[in-house]
């Protein structure tokens, strides 16, 4: 049987590639994390919310977001809980997705109120920055 011998430099070029194959990914930390947001509406309802963005257990590549947040009402009505609160996310100029949520309680004047969990589409393979988040109302007023 022969034995093949390695010479010292082919052994360091060796350890260089496993090195560099297994080196740990970039800190995808910094895309994730929760962000804070205030928007009015007419100018007389503020959507005060957060969205919180994380990656999924399952790959560790692709991700998905939380929305929680208040409808603060400081108008003179009251809003029924079927109104609802839409969101319209945007990566760059392009629309990622769009959904709503309703109030938890009926909201009077000068007063404020959840609205449900959102959770977004799973993002898969990738992590996209939410660029702009446009907030709209749709008011179910009460009598």
């Amino acid at each position: 049987m022969k034995t093949a011998t390695v010479t010292l430099p082919i052994l360091a070029l060796l350890a260089a590639l496993v090195a560099g194959c297994t080196s740990a990914p970039p800190d995808k930390r910094a895309v994730t994390g929760t962000k804070h947001y205030t928007e009015v509406v007419d100018g007389l309802y503020v959507v005060d919310f957060e969205v919180d963005t994380r990656y999924s257990s399952l790959d560790k590549s692709s991700c998905y977001a939380f929305l929680t947040g208040t409808l603060a009402n400081n108008s003179d009505g009251k809003l029924s809980r079927r109104s609802a609160v839409e969101f319209f996310i945007y990566h760059g100029d392009a629309l990622l997705f769009r959904d709503h949520s309703f109030l938890r309680a009926d909201l009077a004047a000068g007063n404020r109120v959840q609205f449900d969990l959102l959770q977004s589409p799973l993002h898969k393979k990738q992590c996209p920055s939410y660029d702009r988040i446009e907030v709209a109302l749709r008011k179910v007023p009460l009598n």
